[in-house]
């Protein structure tokens, strides 16, 4: 069998032999190292920095990870590829004496086996304050389901219960099930991104984008539940008490509440453009090939990124991605040498947003003054975002997305979107 390896088609038995070899290879370079012993290896993890002990072996440990990765890399974790062959194979004569035959065969065999392993399973992804109110909701790849009652009766919901402790029954409402590629540790991975993805465009859909402190919605362990602050307080001068009087560590936070899927998150988008949504992400999954269909998801994650908690100039910044995302670009009727990026932005969100010629002018200044505040933020000139600039950008910038929902089957590229633009300034 042929398989494409980097930039060259390569065979099957090819990958095993040089894998074997490599083997060979790291297993003299470990027989060298004084006092080696399994508890030791940990320098040929690719994620660690290599002692100076191990600094001769780690180059083979290195190219037998990526060449399995290459090769099956979405089925395999690196936990799986150490154990096969650094841990199962290489290292074997650190331990106990065997032959060549018996560590080729070793070799082999479970070279054999990682390159043609294939496994999919069901993945439940454990969701955090987010309230299904009873019903599953399917969204591409995605089902998001409500905990049950049955639930509630299995190891796997005393484990997240004793993780969560007191909150777990207020918040651990739901979870999120896939089914993935993987052993079962890749299979977590690819779960958990793909989990991680549907949410980020759900909340660029319609969670709110308020410049204060929120509690979140995601993955388990994705967002701390509550933050232990260590402020000291001293004596205050106050015009009158609103408040018990301590000194004492203060554990500060959002205040913690579930958000009901379509009541919270849902409710902003006209229904007959959410099941567009739906049907998008239902046909072309979460990474579609059609370019407006690909720029309508990249849009709602960036601003899904920017319900995030981060700096509010950077929340600002992603803000200004969505946008581009949304409609940025250059198009062929677009003179964008003459006119800049910024009115083309400009332009393209007014005529989207707006009949009316007075609010379209409106909408015009508006992308301006808020990219002269991205610009400013970008190359260092302004450091910050006011909270009422972010909330009113992200507003226009989420109305833009909707806006776009409701006429995908009249623009297949941005192309197609200037060339409606131009009608629009001319007619």
């Amino acid at each position: 069998m042929l398989w494409l390896l980097g930039e060259k088609r390569v065979d099957r038995d090819d990958v095993i032999r040089r894998i074997v070899e490599l083997v060979f290879a790291l297993s003299n370079e470990l027989e060298a190292v004084d006092d080696a012993n399994p508890n030791d290896l940990w320098p040929l993890h690719p994620d660690r920095e290599p002692t100076d002990r191990f600094k001769l072996a780690r180059p083979y440990a290195d190219e037998i990870v990526s060449l399995v990765r290459q090769w099956n890399g979405a089925q395999l974790s690196d936990h799986v590829i150490l154990s096969r062959l650094i841990y199962g194979a290489a290292a074997i004569r650190i331990q106990l004496k065997i032959s060549d035959d018996e560590l080729r065969e070793r070799a082999e065999r479970n070279a054999a086996d990682l390159i043609d392993y294939r496994a999919t399973r069901q993945v439940d992804v454990p969701v955090l304050s987010l309230d299904l109110h009873g019903e599953p909701f399917k969204f591409g790849p995605v089902t998001f389901h409500p905990i049950g009652a049955d639930d509630k009766e299995t190891d796997w919901w005393k484990w997240a219960k004793s993780t969560l402790q007191d909150l777990a029954d207020g918040l651990f409402l739901s979870y999120a099930r896939i089914i993935v590629p993987g052993d079962p540790h890749r299979s977590v991975e690819n779960a958990a991104a793909i989990v991680g993805e549907a949410l980020l465009i759900l909340r660029g859909v319609g969670f709110p984008l308020v410049a204060e402190e929120r509690q979140q919605i995601g993955i388990i362990n994705e967002f701390p539940m509550w933050r232990n602050v260590p402020y000291r307080l001293g004596h205050p001068k106050e015009t009158t008490r609103v408040d018990a009087q301590t000194g004492l560590v203060m554990t500060t936070g959002a205040f913690k509440f579930p958000y009901n899927l379509k009541r919270d998150i849902l409710s902003g988008i006209p229904p007959e453009k959410l099941q567009v949504l739906l049907s998008l992400v239902d046909s072309g999954g979460l990474a579609p090939t059609q370019e407006m269909h690909a720029r309508v998801l990249s849009g709602f994650r960036w601003l899904g990124e920017a319900t995030k908690p981060d700096a509010l100039a950077a929340r600002f910044a992603k803000v200004a991605f969505s946008l581009e995302a949304f409609v940025g670009g250059d198009a062929k009727d677009d003179m964008l040498s003459a006119r800049g990026i910024t009115a083309a932005l400009a332009e393209r969100t007014a005529f989207l947003v707006s009949d009316d010629p007075e609010a379209r002018i409106k909408v015009d200044k508006d992308v301006r003054r808020f990219y002269s505040t991205r610009s400013g933020i970008a190359h260092g000139r302004r450091a910050l975002a006011s909270p009422s600039d972010f909330e009113e950008f992200g507003g226009l910038v989420r109305t833009v997305g909707v806006a776009i929902l409701g006429r995908l089957d009249e623009f297949r590229s941005i192309d197609e979107l200037q060339h409606w633009v131009t009608i629009q300034r001319y007619s």
